[in-house]
């Protein structure tokens, strides 16, 4: 990670008309002492200031500007009702929870708080999330033969007791009515059925069913997809759309994979991130300096791709030849699923194709420092063939 000098700082708050009174500079979680240029004396660390946070008084003052209104301003919250032709009946304000009183350009009188009203919050009929009565409610059951015993309606997780059309007495919630849910007794019959109709489904995309008892929507059902991958799915996640988790993986993977082969992605990555050396990374590209000045330029912070791969070491005088240092844990077999060996290969014979010739490092070689020069040069001094 890179260091800055007090002076970098310094120069950092003196663009945004800020003055840092603080004379040293540890690190970016120490307490800086700065002054904003409304005067305000305050405590921030360097990593805060990046993120944007800027002095909490000024801040302070801004919020209640814009979001804080005074009991007497009752005639500023009419006039942003008005402007959306929204009537508001409410002639006192208190606070921006209290509940305002309006009669929408669609006639519909219903109530918001300022706090929701600013933040766009609007005619709860009009958005179609009204809080429902038990007449509309009773109507919804009527509708599918269905006759509604509870007399009051207090929320959609209240318990209704309803009787179907064959008779059975049960109880739902308006939540899970809405969500499809009927009557148990109807439903059970049905759904053991169900296993042909399910077979069927599975068999339009190629999937091959294995389970040979259906109980519920939540059971899983056995498969062997058409790459011949097997799983279980339950009935409820194919019906939303899920699929075999190994294909949908590999095809993420390579959708990844080709993002990182478009140049604007790629640039995109290298301003985004401001990737530094790590420290095996520093290590190596001191030594190579030593070793061979002005020869080898670190560009593994995404300046560099090739078929969407980036080296971390680049020869920049005339040689195309690339170094690179795989970590014990990101190149392991575990992360690449093939051995050191032909993980290796494979990036050899990919930088190859591009006509680049590439020595591998592993970061726990860098411990023997004869045998790593020894490596470098033999690498160096090596005549690549196409």
């Amino acid at each position: 990670m890179k260091r800055y000098s007090i002076e970098h700082i310094r120069e950092e708050f003196r663009k945004k008309s800020y003055i840092l009174i603080s004379k040293e500079y540890k690190n970016s979680k120490r307490k800086l002492r700065v002054i904003c240029p409304e005067r305000h004396e305050y405590l921030t660390t360097w990593s805060n200031w990046k993120r944007g946070r800027k002095c909490p008084i000024c801040n302070r003052k801004k919020m209640s500007q814009l979001f804080r209104l005074r009991r007497n301003d009752i005639l500023k919250i009419k006039k942003a009702f008005k402007k959306e032709k929204y009537q508001l009946l409410t002639d006192k304000y208190i606070n921006n929870k209290q509940r305002l009183e309006y009669i929408c350009p669609f006639n519909h009188r219903h109530y918001v708080t300022w706090n929701c009203w600013t933040k766009g919050q609007r005619c709860s009929y009009c958005a179609g999330v009204a809080r429902k009565d038990i007449k509309f409610i009773r109507s919804e059951f009527i509708k599918e033969g269905y006759q509604l015993i509870t007399d009051n309606y207090e929320n959609n997780h209240q318990k209704l007791t309803y009787i179907c059309p064959e008779g059975h007495k049960c109880k739902t919630t308006w939540n899970n009515w809405s969500n499809g849910h009927r009557c148990p007794h109807r439903a059970r019959p049905a759904n053991r059925m169900n296993l042909e109709f399910i077979k069927s489904e599975f068999a339009k995309e190629n999937y091959q069913l294995l389970t040979r008892e259906y109980l519920n929507n939540v059971q899983k059902l056995e498969n062997i997809c058409p790459n011949g991958h097997r799983q279980g799915i339950n009935w409820a996640s194919w019906r939303n759309g899920v699929r075999c988790s190994i294909c949908y993986k590999k095809k993420q993977t390579d959708i990844a994979k080709n993002y990182w082969t478009r140049f604007e992605y790629q640039k995109k990555i290298h301003k985004a991130l401001h990737r530094a050396p790590n420290k095996p990374e520093q290590f190596l590209q001191t030594l190579l300096n030593h070793l061979f000045p002005n020869e080898y330029k670190y560009v593994g912070d995404f300046q560099f791709f090739l078929g969407g791969k980036n080296p971390d070491f680049m020869n920049v005088n005339s040689q195309k030849k690339l170094i690179e240092i795989f970590g014990q844990f990101w190149h392991s077999p575990k992360m690449t699923g093939v051995s050191k060996k032909q993980h290796e290969l494979d990036r050899i014979a990919h930088f190859k194709k591009f006509s680049f010739d590439t020595l591998i490092l592993w970061e726990n070689e860098l411990k023997d420092e004869n045998k790593l020069v020894e490596r470098l040069q033999e690498f160096h001094n090596k005549e690549f063939e196409h």
